[in-house]
């Protein structure tokens, strides 16, 4: 099992790396590019969000048959 401690510092070493491909994306890819890229990474967030609310409208019945 691992240690607390470890633990925090991979997270810590994952956050710094995402951060910087974040920042070498955003300064060298052209903007178009970008902007495709967050469209699909947006339906791929959405599509895993665990948060999903699904409603149905309910009908008083008057127009139900």
């Amino acid at each position: 099992m691992t240690m607390v401690g470890e633990m925090w510092s991979h997270l810590g070493s994952t956050m710094g790396t995402l951060m910087l491909v974040y920042t070498v994306f955003k300064r060298f890819f052209p903007h178009r590019l970008q902007v495709s890229f967050e469209k699909y990474f947006n339906r791929i967030v959405r599509f895993a969000y665990p948060y999903v609310e699904i409603t149905f409208d309910e009908f008083t019945g008057e127009r139900m048959k």
